[in-house]
């Protein structure tokens, strides 16, 4: 972690592994990040907003958050593939959008505004974030159910894993998992009963 006159860069370090890391950052905070380590004040834009927009609404991150979320630049990109490849579904309306490992909620936010009509059902354990992101889909009033919850819980199918209200009536049904948190791009998981076909993005 390096050091300035102004005291510790604001970098990953600080943010993922220093005393920020837990820490609910201020605006001043998140420009700083995006300053000293991508020389830009606006680099954390999330829901379609620019730090003082978003802040300002009362939306609120944790260091770790700013580091690791997916910003709006690629989170667009992912939500343009993702219903590029939605259109090859043989019924795309009421579909439902898995994130299971949602964070800020940001790369379903954008995954939605490609598929109007979708639903999106994000799964994020960590209890402090989970909090975060709830309260702040709530403020922005967006209609995407975060579970504090490991997607694998209630194991079996990938519809027993849903909350009984977000089940899908019948099949079939996409559900798409976002590439952000793998190595591969995005998989169009088509569920019918009792079978399972996975096609990885090329």
């Amino acid at each position: 972690m390096s050091t300035g006159s102004n005291g510790p860069a604001y970098d990953r370090q600080l943010l993922l592994a220093g005393a920020k890391r837990n820490a609910v950052l201020d605006l001043t905070e998140v420009q700083r990040y995006g300053t000293d380590s991508w020389g830009d004040p606006d680099y954390v834009c999330i829901y379609g907003l620019r730090p003082a927009e978003w802040y300002g609404r009362g939306i609120r991150i944790l260091g770790r958050t700013a580091v690791e979320c997916t910003r709006d630049e690629l989170a667009d990109n992912i939500g343009r593939d993702i219903a590029a490849v939605a259109k090859s579904a043989p019924s795309r309306s009421g579909a439902l959008i898995v994130d299971p490992f949602s964070g800020s909620g940001n790369t379903l936010y954008w995954m939605l505004r490609h598929l109007p009509g979708a639903h999106g059902l994000g799964f994020e354990q960590d209890p402090i974030v989970f909090q975060l992101t709830s309260r702040n889909l709530a403020t922005l009033n967006l209609s995407i159910e975060v579970c504090n919850r490991d997607y694998r819980d209630r194991a079996g199918t990938p519809e027993q894993a849903l909350p009984r209200e977000t089940k899908p009536p019948a099949p079939p049904r996409c559900v798409v998992a976002p590439a952000a948190h793998r190595q591969r791009g995005p998989i169009v998981v088509r569920m019918r009963r009792g079978e399972q076909q996975r096609r990885p993005q090329r």
